[in-house]
């Protein structure tokens, strides 16, 4: 009777140990739940629905137990067609776009998009950026669309980045590109972070105008070109006159100095001259008062028939003739 009671507990214990081994095998690999390349999420109980934030799973196996699972993001990109959508630009003209763009989910503020979008993020993000889109696609005229369409897209590009993004750098600014000037991470908030995903492709398609809208601005470049050329030529006009007036004084300048100079060349002359006589004066002066001495001529008559005779003897087309008594002189 023993026997049979051991058989018995020997039975029952193998049993249980098969069945405890079989839930292990069973439930262990459920415990383990997958995430694709192109996933990531949190934990999800099955119980409750609640999710578990703490923690980003990314592609690779993970051991949940079997109690939760993975509430799933999209890890790779959303791709955005944007086509045929209008908007007025800086010149008051319907222009019609189309352009793509693909943005990626910030891993490191998966949790903040999860709290305040949930999964249905999609449409908000695509109309904040359609928003932001169209408000940067205002501010520029024709002509820089159809000369400076680089600059155009960089723009556009900018804003769609900015309302995605926010001011905020990547949390890994090693490992992800930082746009120069971003907010550091650490010092951001959740209104920096803008709707918690980030931009890596933009490309501005086409850009059309209607031919009534065509017609119309070749009007106003027309305008505007003829509105220049007269203001050229108003310019030139002035110019002209200008140069005209300042011609006039240059050359009214330049008769002024030569006559000035003329004048100061006479004076210098004329001043010569006196400096010359004078000198001359003084010198025969001189030379008068040196001969009354060395001849002793001491009355004034004699010195003034000695200063006839030698004003005569100077002058070279004089005839002198001199007597015992009188003094003549006569000139041919």
């Amino acid at each position: 009777m023993a026997e049979d009671d051991n058989s018995c507990v020997k039975k029952l214990i193998f049993g249980v140990g098969g069945i405890v081994a079989l839930l292990i095998v069973i439930l262990v690999p459920m415990s383990f739940s997958g995430m694709e390349y192109y996933e990531m999420g949190f934990a999800k109980s099955r119980i409750d629905g609640t999710v578990d934030t703490s923690e980003v799973y990314t592609a690779g196996l993970h051991f949940l137990g079997v109690t939760q699972l993975f509430k799933k993001f999209p890890a790779d990109a959303h791709h955005v067609n944007l086509r045929q959508f209008t908007i007025i630009n800086k010149d008051k003209i319907q222009v019609t776009m189309t352009c793509s763009l693909d943005y990626f989910l910030r891993v490191e503020d998966l949790k903040l998009l999860h709290d305040k979008y949930d999964i249905a993020y999609a449409p908000i993000l695509q109309k904040t950026v359609f928003a932001a889109l169209k408000n940067a696609a205002t501010q520029f005229s024709i002509d820089e669309y159809l000369s400076e369409r680089p600059k155009v897209a960089l723009a556009i590009k900018k804003a769609a980045q900015e309302a995605l993004g926010g001011t905020c750098c990547r949390k890994d600014c090693k490992k992800f590109k930082c746009e120069p000037g971003c907010k550091p991470y650490s010092t951001c908030k959740a209104t920096d972070k803008g709707l918690f995903a980030y931009l890596k492709h933009f490309q501005l398609q086409r850009v059309d105008i209607t031919s009534t809208q065509e017609e119309r601005y070749l009007k106003k470049v027309l305008e505007q070109e003829r509105e220049d050329t007269e203001k050229y030529k108003q310019a030139e006009q002035v110019e002209r006159k200008k140069i005209e007036r300042d011609r006039k004084y240059i050359e009214q300048e330049a008769v002024e100095i030569a006559q000035n100079a003329t004048a100061k060349t006479e004076l210098i002359k004329a001043t010569a001259e006196v400096e010359s006589k004078a000198i001359v004066e003084d010198a025969r002066t001189s030379g008068n008062e040196i001969l009354y001495k060395t001849l002793t001529i001491t009355e004034e008559k004699h010195k003034r028939s000695m200063d006839y005779v030698r004003t005569l003897a100077e002058k070279k087309d004089a005839n002198v003739y001199i007597g015992f008594q009188t003094m003549v002189g006569r000139e041919n």
